[in-house]
């Protein structure tokens, strides 16, 4: 068998994950409302797909001994698991601790001043749009912060300032403005 067939199974077997996933999961809202799929939508599932392509006819290639067509796809498909056990196995860096922290009652915390620093603006524009449309419904720890803040309000945080926005908590992120200036809501 050559390396190119090689290749083909194991991807194959790296892409049928994502198959069952459209016809299981995604295929209603694919039919029922196709006009929601925004560009970063496809894209994102593009870079999905090229790459459990690429990771499961990687894997095929790097096991030699394996010459099966089944035994090549079923490879294509842990191929993923196996790479992410790969990577996670590395185990991290220790940190240095006091000889008191075991013995604590107060956890320790280390916290610096904001330092003024000069704002990165991103441009509005199809790639900016693209990169949202990425992203999006990929739950975030601010938008827990946002859900358990509801109550309390938001603020317009702009050069000028941080001032209180009436009416309902805004999602944290999002854009404001207040006083002619543009800026992002906060809790």
């Amino acid at each position: 068998m050559t390396r190119r067939e090689v290749f083909f199974f194991g991807a194959i077997g790296g892409i049928l994950p994502i198959l069952i996933s459209i016809l299981t999961i995604d295929i209603a809202p694919i039919i029922d409302h196709p006009d929601s799929l925004t560009l970063g939508n496809y894209i994102g599932y593009g870079i999905r797909v090229v790459g459990l392509v690429a990771v499961g006819g990687i894997v095929a290639l790097l096991n030699p001994e394996v010459r099966s067509p089944i035994s090549l796809v079923q490879l294509g498909i842990a191929a993923p698991a196996l790479c992410t056990s790969y990577i996670n196995a590395a185990s991290p860096t220790a940190r240095p601790q006091s000889a008191l922290a075991p013995f604590a009652i107060v956890s320790i915390a280390n916290a610096a001043e904001i330092a003024p620093t000069a704002r990165m603006r991103v441009a509005d524009g199809a790639f900016s749009s693209v990169l949202k449309d990425i992203g999006a419904g990929v739950g975030t720890r601010l938008d827990a912060v946002s859900r358990a803040n509801s109550s309390v309000g938001s603020f317009c945080v702009t050069s000028q300032g941080k001032s209180p926005l009436p009416g309902p908590a805004a999602q944290i992120g999002s854009s404001c403005s207040t006083g002619g200036k543009t800026g992002l809501v906060t809790n």
